[in-house]
């Protein structure tokens, strides 16, 4: 078996804050590979739903876009 094989995160939920671009962008991608369904969070809607959906159609998983400071307690 293969090594990668024992980090599957089939039916998994992972939440990346930050996942429209850079590091963020490539953590969600790479959760995505291993099998978990991604929510991407961003402060603006449009940034985070283009980023699942590049992600979505790479990879061939769930992955939904939300809009949300995390910098304000209030909208956590």
């Amino acid at each position: 078996m293969p090594v990668l094989d024992h980090f599957r995160l089939d039916e998994r939920v992972a939440i990346v804050t930050g996942g429209n671009r850079g590091l963020g962008y490539a953590m969600a991608q790479a959760l995505a590979e291993a099998g978990a369904a991604v929510a991407i969070v961003s402060r603006t809607a449009a940034d985070a739903e283009t980023a699942a959906a590049a992600i979505s159609q790479l990879t061939g998983r769930n992955c939904r876009g939300y809009a949300c400071d995390v910098t304000q307690p209030e909208a956590v």
